[in-house]
């Protein structure tokens, strides 16, 4: 066989390996693009789903906090009102059963919170047995000064409430008139000696 033809003969017979080798990773590489398209597509799903479950666990976890947070609100009202009870027992210690029952009638009828209701019936209690004046005396005092500045709260849209009122009103009990007039009262010392002569 001439040289030429073996030649020939051999880069056909190397063509054709090639070729056939060529075949051979193509196939491979359509077998592996078919296995990344499930991979991809498992893949996508996966973490989709891993996803939702981390976005449900941080949408679990803020609803546990938001809890806590509450919790730890009502814990500290709580705290609050027993040591306003702590001082309204104090200042009426003889009388624990009637300020129960001064304090139940400003939240039914007034509706003040137990804490809000405890805490104006004990500060202007507190004033008034510090001077001296006996606790039935104090306690029918700060349910009328407490009544009045719920009324007075209400009728005039008063600013910081019942309790501002109530402190005026206290206040004005013990010789310091001057935070009335924010309510719309003028007493004159003229006024007080007046009426104390009538007596």
């Amino acid at each position: 066989m001439p040289r030429d033809k073996k030649i020939i003969f051999s880069l056909d017979a190397e063509n054709s390996r090639l070729k056939k080798k060529l075949d051979e990773v193509n196939q491979k590489l359509d077998q592996s693009k078919k296995k990344t398209g499930r991979f991809k597509a498992t893949w996508s799903k996966s973490w989709a789903a891993i996803a939702a479950s981390v976005g449900a666990a941080v949408l679990a976890l803020k609803s546990f906090l938001a809890g806590l947070s509450h919790l730890d609100k009502a814990v500290d009202k709580a705290s609050d009102l027993t040591e306003a009870n702590n001082k309204l027992f104090t200042v009426f210690s003889k009388m624990k059963p009637e300020a129960e029952s001064v304090r139940d009638l400003l939240v039914d009828t007034y509706k003040q919170s137990s804490l809000h209701a405890t805490n104006l019936l004990s500060a202007t209690g507190d004033i008034l047995t510090g001077f001296g004046i006996e606790q039935d005396l104090a306690l029918e005092l700060s349910k009328q000064v407490n009544v009045l500045a719920a009324d007075t709260a209400s009728f005039s849209n008063a600013q910081g409430g019942a309790e501002a009122v109530s402190a005026a009103l206290t206040k004005a009990l013990i010789g310091e008139r001057e935070s009335l007039k924010t309510y719309g009262v003028a007493i004159l010392d003229a006024d007080v000696k007046n009426r104390l002569l009538e007596k």
